[in-house]
């Protein structure tokens, strides 16, 4: 029997199934794939705290809730274009089922300005 560690990727998946002519040897199920995608709550939220806020928009925010790999984003920020950067770097998270932004903005910095304004 051929087993796959818990950190492989979904080709080495697929070596595993398949041999060189492309013959089935072996079956993946719906849950043997699901866990390449699922994680924990609180490592998804430890992830996004640190991750996220800390080391790309340099936010402490602690204001993150993960329930069933559903995200709710809670707070302040300066910036509505650094919630809209915090939420999309959030969903592409492995483990990340869906993402609530509530976080509120002191300053609207995407509205009103077309590429034109900016680059002439």
């Amino acid at each position: 029997m051929t087993t796959a560690d818990v950190g492989c990727s979904f080709e080495e998946l697929v070596r595993l199934v398949l041999d060189c002519g492309g013959e089935l040897v072996g079956v993946l199920s719906r849950r043997d794939l699901l866990k390449l995608f699922l994680h924990e709550d609180d490592e998804l939220r430890t992830t996004i705290r640190d991750d996220v806020f800390g080391r790309v928009l340099w936010v402490d925010q602690d204001t993150v809730e993960v329930a069933g790999g559903v995200v709710t984003l809670r707070g302040a920020l300066e910036r509505r274009s650094e919630a809209e950067v915090a939420e999309h770097l959030v969903r592409a998270l492995p483990g990340v089922v869906d993402v609530r932004n509530r976080l509120e903005c002191g300053w609207n910095d995407t509205a009103g300005i077309r590429q034109t304004e900016i680059f002439g």
